[in-house]
Protein backbone atom coordinates (compact mmCIF):
# COMPACT_ATOMS: atom_id res chain seq x y z
CA UNK A 1 0.00 0.00 0.00
CA UNK A 2 2.90 1.93 0.73
CA UNK A 3 4.62 2.05 -2.55
CA UNK A 4 1.20 2.40 -4.38
CA UNK A 5 0.54 5.56 -2.70
CA UNK A 6 4.32 6.77 -3.23
CA UNK A 7 4.21 6.28 -7.07
CA UNK A 8 0.36 7.64 -7.26
CA UNK A 9 1.58 10.99 -5.99
CA UNK A 10 4.65 10.96 -7.77
CA UNK A 11 2.72 10.62 -10.86
CA UNK A 12 -0.07 12.86 -10.21
CA UNK A 13 2.43 16.07 -10.14
CA UNK A 14 3.86 14.60 -13.71
CA UNK A 15 0.49 13.63 -15.18
CA UNK A 16 -1.47 17.55 -14.31
CA UNK A 17 2.26 18.74 -15.86
CA UNK A 18 2.10 16.77 -19.20
CA UNK A 19 -1.93 17.79 -19.39
CA UNK A 20 -1.53 21.91 -18.38
CA UNK A 21 1.89 22.51 -19.48
CA UNK A 22 1.15 24.43 -22.31
CA UNK A 23 -2.37 26.44 -20.75
CA UNK A 24 -1.04 28.94 -18.23
CA UNK A 25 -4.36 29.95 -17.36
CA UNK A 26 -5.26 26.99 -16.12
CA UNK A 27 -1.81 26.04 -14.51
CA UNK A 28 -0.29 25.88 -11.24
CA UNK A 29 3.30 25.02 -10.78
CA UNK A 30 2.54 24.17 -6.92
CA UNK A 31 0.72 21.74 -8.13
CA UNK A 32 2.83 19.59 -9.49
CA UNK A 33 6.17 20.35 -6.94
CA UNK A 34 3.87 19.53 -3.92
CA UNK A 35 3.03 15.53 -4.50
CA UNK A 36 6.27 15.30 -5.73
CA UNK A 37 8.93 16.89 -2.50
CA UNK A 38 5.58 14.76 -0.76
CA UNK A 39 6.73 11.57 -2.14
CA UNK A 40 10.56 12.24 -1.73
CA UNK A 41 10.00 13.10 1.55
CA UNK A 42 7.72 10.14 2.33
CA UNK A 43 10.50 7.81 0.51
CA UNK A 44 12.69 9.75 3.41
CA UNK A 45 11.19 9.16 6.45
CA UNK A 46 10.24 5.71 5.86
CA UNK A 47 14.17 4.98 6.07
CA UNK A 48 13.92 5.63 9.36
CA UNK A 49 12.63 3.63 12.57
CA UNK A 50 11.83 6.88 14.41
CA UNK A 51 9.87 8.21 11.90
CA UNK A 52 8.40 5.65 9.58
CA UNK A 53 5.24 6.14 11.72
CA UNK A 54 4.78 9.69 10.53
CA UNK A 55 5.91 9.47 7.08
CA UNK A 56 1.97 8.72 5.86
CA UNK A 57 1.09 12.08 7.63
CA UNK A 58 3.50 14.00 5.91
CA UNK A 59 2.33 11.95 2.18
CA UNK A 60 -1.03 13.24 2.99
CA UNK A 61 -0.53 16.57 3.67
CA UNK A 62 1.44 17.46 0.91
CA UNK A 63 -1.32 15.70 -0.79
CA UNK A 64 -3.67 17.16 0.52
CA UNK A 65 -2.51 20.88 -0.46
CA UNK A 66 -1.55 19.93 -3.97
CA UNK A 67 -5.37 19.26 -4.69
CA UNK A 68 -5.89 22.09 -3.02
CA UNK A 69 -4.26 23.78 -5.33
CA UNK A 70 -5.20 22.33 -8.26
CA UNK A 71 -8.43 23.35 -7.74
CA UNK A 72 -7.81 26.44 -6.72
CA UNK A 73 -6.10 26.92 -10.50
CA UNK A 74 -8.80 25.09 -12.27
CA UNK A 75 -12.31 25.98 -10.87
CA UNK A 76 -12.74 28.99 -13.52
CA UNK A 77 -12.34 26.82 -16.15
CA UNK A 78 -15.65 25.20 -14.80
CA UNK A 79 -16.88 28.71 -15.06
CA UNK A 80 -16.11 29.09 -18.55
CA UNK A 81 -17.90 25.55 -19.69
CA UNK A 82 -20.74 26.07 -17.64
CA UNK A 83 -21.07 29.80 -18.27
CA UNK A 84 -24.54 29.66 -19.96
CA UNK A 85 -25.78 27.12 -17.87
CA UNK A 86 -25.74 23.32 -17.09
CA UNK A 87 -25.90 20.72 -19.30
CA UNK A 88 -25.22 16.97 -19.58
CA UNK A 89 -23.54 17.76 -23.42
CA UNK A 90 -21.50 20.01 -21.36
CA UNK A 91 -19.49 17.62 -19.44
CA UNK A 92 -18.63 16.29 -22.63
CA UNK A 93 -16.92 19.48 -23.31
CA UNK A 94 -14.49 19.42 -20.38
CA UNK A 95 -10.83 18.39 -21.55
CA UNK A 96 -9.69 14.74 -20.25
CA UNK A 97 -6.59 16.15 -18.70
CA UNK A 98 -8.74 17.61 -16.26
CA UNK A 99 -10.88 14.00 -15.44
CA UNK A 100 -7.43 12.32 -15.33
CA UNK A 101 -5.44 15.07 -13.18
CA UNK A 102 -8.21 15.23 -10.47
CA UNK A 103 -8.54 11.57 -10.25
CA UNK A 104 -4.68 10.86 -9.75
CA UNK A 105 -5.04 13.47 -7.45
CA UNK A 106 -7.73 12.74 -5.60
CA UNK A 107 -6.72 8.56 -4.94
CA UNK A 108 -3.23 10.05 -3.61
CA UNK A 109 -4.90 12.17 -1.30
CA UNK A 110 -7.38 9.43 -0.40
CA UNK A 111 -5.30 6.53 -0.21
CA UNK A 112 -2.16 8.68 1.57
CA UNK A 113 -5.32 9.47 4.59
CA UNK A 114 -6.07 5.56 4.52
CA UNK A 115 -2.20 4.72 4.48
CA UNK A 116 -1.80 6.96 7.56
CA UNK A 117 -4.41 5.35 9.60
CA UNK A 118 -3.27 2.11 9.18
CA UNK A 119 -0.40 1.15 11.70
CA UNK A 120 2.74 -0.17 10.66
CA UNK A 121 2.94 -3.85 12.03
CA UNK A 122 5.04 -4.29 14.73
CA UNK A 123 7.68 -6.88 15.54
CA UNK A 124 6.77 -9.07 18.69
CA UNK A 125 9.29 -10.68 20.49
CA UNK A 126 8.80 -14.50 20.49
CA UNK A 127 10.27 -15.57 24.29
Amino acid sequence: MSLICFVLSFLSGFVYLGFYHDDTKYFSLVSVILPIVGSVLFALLVLFELTREYASLFLFGFNLLAIGFFIHSIYLYFSEVFYSGFSFDKLGDISVGFYVSFVFFFLSTLLSNVLFYMRPKRKEEVK
